[in-house]
């Protein structure tokens, strides 16, 4: 919740996450470790309203999609994930797997596949880049079925 209250989200959209880590908790078999919320970037550039809350534990990540507008759940397990794209606009790569903080402008776009097919996509901008990327290396290039992007993510 700490990471949610730093995103600046009010009272009502706090107890919205509050409700879904408490329905998540009896939905994964695995005690959640990490929470992420994927922003919406407009037309012009400028961020909008958050758009879904990915949540992960050791082995399945959930996501709340719309989660502010709509109850719409869905669990992937972590294990032989066959894909993994990134794609940095105003920022360089070795900003990405570093702890400091991205730029204002930055944008950061993380796509993965999970085994079973589909594709799930989380987007940060500016400073929530920073979990984004602790997230990405944490949980989904570790678990690619052929890590390739391990050698990049971690020079």
């Amino acid at each position: 919740m700490e990471y949610a209250q730093e995103m600046g989200l009010d009272p009502v959209r706090l107890e919205k996450v509050s409700e879904i880590l408490t329905v998540s908790t009896r939905l994964l078999p695995d005690e959640i470790e990490e929470i992420f919320i994927s922003q919406s970037l407009e037309e012009e550039g400028q961020v909008t309203e958050w758009d879904s809350l990915w949540l992960f534990s050791k082995n399945y990540c959930l996501e709340a999609r719309q989660f502010l507008v709509q109850q719409d759940l869905e669990i992937y397990p972590l294990q032989q994930l066959q894909g993994f794209r990134l794609v940095l606009e105003n920022m360089k790569l070795s900003q990405f797997a570093s702890p400091m903080t991205p730029g204002g402008k930055a944008n950061i776009t993380v796509e993965f596949c999970p085994a079973r097919g589909g594709g799930c996509q989380l987007f940060a901008f500016g400073a929530n880049g920073v979990k984004l990327g602790s997230i990405s290396t944490r949980y989904l290039t570790p678990n690619l079925a052929h890590p390739v992007c391990e050698t990049v993510l971690s020079a």
